[in-house]
């Protein structure tokens, strides 16, 4: 248990490093560049508005990229540790208890959001599981889609289905890299590029 303890407080501050490094990476390359316009702005015919905005869009979309490449490295540590088996069973464990308390619960869903927006409220109650868990586990019933499963009907394999889907999708999750970070920064160097050349009529 102790050892466990330690793991996740080593990943859980890893994986704010790795967040932080990304949103800085990608906060001084927006601010290099419109610091390079507002240089040429004295040069040449340069729309503010736009390099304000797309200065947001970018930091925007840098905030997006942190959050899923730390979770990506959150996923590949509890994959490469062999610990994500946890999360499966706990999605399994929530569903036999709903079975236990109220027979025949499952038929009163309207689809598969009902199912997990209730999966979602009692994993973040449930106190056997740390923040870390609690978030790859709401990751995961957010992406998983169960609108095939037909609540109608009795089905004693419902536990382990929706259990099968989650971990498939975080294990396609579990697999960290930066390169989202780079084709981002990328893009937003050609772009930023290209309006420069444009309003300095290179083009």
């Amino acid at each position: 248990m102790h050892d466990h303890v330690k793991f996740f407080t080593k990943t859980a501050a890893a994986a704010f490093a790795c967040w932080a490094l990304i949103f800085a990476g990608g906060l001084l390359a927006t601010a290099m560049i419109a610091y390079i316009f507002s240089v040429k702005a004295s040069q040449a015919s340069y729309n503010t508005l736009y390099l304000v905005l797309s200065s947001l869009a970018f930091l925007a979309i840098y905030f997006i990229v942190a959050n899923k490449t730390s979770l990506s490295f959150i996923l590949s540590r509890l994959f490469d540790e062999k610990l994500s088996s946890v999360l499966g069973e706990k999605v399994c464990g929530l569903i036999q208890r709903f079975s236990e308390k109220q027979p025949n619960w499952a038929q009163s869903l309207k689809n598969g959001a009902a199912l997990k927006d209730k999966l979602l409220d009692s994993s973040q109650q449930d106190s056997s599981l740390n923040k870390i868990q609690r978030k790859a586990i709401a990751y995961g019933l957010k992406k998983i889609n169960l609108d095939d499963i037909d609540f109608k009907q009795e089905n004693s394999n419902l536990p382990q289905i929706v259990s099968d889907r989650l971990m498939l999708t975080l294990s396609e999750t579990a697999k960290h890299s930066y390169g989202l970070f780079w084709v981002v920064a990328s893009a937003q160097s050609l772009l930023m590029l290209a309006v420069l050349a444009y309003n300095l009529k290179w083009l």
